[in-house]
């Protein structure tokens, strides 16, 4: 439900990319809906999930594709997600790095060496040197604003859960739960790096959150 002309943006690059773009009402919050929408007409073994505040490094996609090929199985990608902070003074510093940095890559690259801004979940990433995958409960970290898997991971009929709709949260903690419940790895790539452009809740989501923690227990105990 954008209105930000996404699709003319789209017809700028319908000769050069090979895109398709669909659209859905904005009827609250829907984003299983429209991910599902997208996962379904897309044809990659691959599939790569960014949430629209989110801005790719220019190797990004390299990164997810060659991750990948490393394994003769199929697995699950959690990418890294500079800058996200909901402080309104971080974000006001963020905005003046960005502005000084030019683009993203410059971006990520001064964040990095200044390890400031890093992944908000960055401090238990390093408690167990970034090996997530060897955790009792890596789905925790399964949060699709940036993340990877093989098709092959899921049924396509079981992709994101819309139990969960139209409230915010916990459908991407669901998937990554069932990933790891049928024997898929959740591995962590730093090297697949992103940075949350900066912008402000505009609303809490607490009340969402409390309902679809509920619904997630009574779905897997």
């Amino acid at each position: 439900g954008s209105s930000e002309g996404t699709e003319e943006v789209v017809v700028v690059y319908k000769n050069k990319l090979n895109l398709k773009y669909f659209y859905q009402d904005d009827k609250g919050y829907r984003v299983a809906r429209a991910r599902n929408l997208g996962l379904k007409n897309s044809h990659s073994d691959i599939c790569l999930l960014i949430d629209s505040g989110i801005i790719l490094h220019s190797q990004c996609v390299t990164t997810h594709l060659d991750f990948h090929t490393r394994f003769h199985h199929p697995v699950s990608s959690i990418g890294y997600v500079y800058g996200f902070d909901n402080k309104d003074s971080d974000l006001k510093e963020l905005d003046q790095i960005l502005d000084r940095q030019g683009n993203v890559d410059n971006v990520i690259h001064y964040l990095e060496q200044n390890k400031i801004f890093l992944d908000v979940r960055e401090d238990e990433y390093a408690r167990f040197d970034h090996h997530i995958h060897v955790l009792p409960a890596p789905w925790v970290y399964f949060w699709s604003g940036h993340v990877s898997f093989n098709r092959a991971c899921l049924a396509m009929e079981d992709f994101f859960d819309l139990a969960f709709e139209p409230r915010y949260g916990y459908e991407d903690i669901d998937l990554g739960y069932r990933l790891h419940h049928n024997g898929i790895k959740i591995y962590l790539n730093r090297d697949a790096k992103t940075f949350h452009y900066p912008h402000r809740k505009k609303r809490s989501y607490d009340k969402d959150l409390e309902t679809n923690s509920r619904i997630f227990y009574d779905k897997h105990k």
